[in-house]
């Protein structure tokens, strides 16, 4: 077993040329760990809608380019996350062009509904059969295996 040392990660500020998630509108929290060879991300707060879920992809992908990380460990946890079919569909659509170069884990937060996880396995799904480089969890620690044994070379199979 390897000891952990502190140097291995470090928190990141969030960066100032991606505008802040939390206001009024937008009442979702991140927390950004850059580790050696992926970044961490954490989510929290109230997700409302399919915009919401853009704006978090677009900066969770600023910020994975900003540490030169082309893996992203995504914990997923907000509440009131209750999308529609098309909703998923728009969101997976909208994904894949962002995330196209990186590859995800993503980790959803147990829900006390399940409808709501199965709404975030429609989006992975929907994303992965047009050629997005991702998988989602319920277990962290499979998600942090199976995230740093996947090939950086995988995102480019879709390109050939």
């Amino acid at each position: 077993m390897s000891t952990f040392e502190f140097s291995d990660f470090r928190i990141t500020p969030s960066r100032e040329s991606v505008s802040p998630m939390l206001s009024a509108d937008h009442d979702i929290e991140f927390l950004f760990i850059c580790e050696r060879d992926h970044l961490v991300v954490e989510t929290s707060g109230r997700w409302r809608d399919v915009e919401q879920a853009m704006e978090m992809i677009r900066r969770i992908a600023a910020e994975a380019e900003a540490e030169g990380q082309q893996r992203v460990l995504w914990y997923f946890d907000l509440t009131d996350f209750k999308p529609t079919q098309l909703e998923c569909y728009k969101i997976a659509e909208g994904t894949i062009p962002i995330f196209r170069n990186f590859i995800l884990a993503l980790v959803r937060h147990p829900p006390v509904d399940a409808a709501p996880s199965l709404r975030i396995d429609d989006i992975g799904d929907i994303a992965h059969n047009r050629g997005y480089t991702g998988r989602h969890f319920a277990d962290s620690d499979e998600a942090r295996r199976w995230l740093l044994s996947t090939p950086l070379y995988a995102t480019h199979l879709w390109d050939q």
